[in-house]
């Protein structure tokens, strides 16, 4: 856990730099989720088991989640 904040730092920063083309948006969410996978997977409770299925339908979901609401929020702040 002592490199999420200085790993997310880089992403986030990249997040808020980089927000002008849709390829962008997407890129930088997947990459922020696929850190923020990584990084939940490594510190998870190992005496409950998981698997790969629930792993990749909860990353699927939360991947195609913070993807709609960055685009969605960018058209939306671009609009007004």
């Amino acid at each position: 856990m002592s490199f999420q904040v200085p790993g997310n730092m880089g992403i986030t920063g990249c997040m808020l730099a980089f927000y002008k083309s849709p390829l962008a948006v997407t890129f930088w969410q997947v990459a922020n989720q696929s850190f923020n996978a990584l990084v939940n997977y490594s510190n998870r409770n190992t005496s409950t088991e998981v698997n790969e299925t629930q792993l990749a339908t909860a990353f699927a979901a939360a991947t195609t989640s913070s993807v709609g609401v960055a685009l969605l929020f960018n058209k939306i702040v671009q609009s007004s």
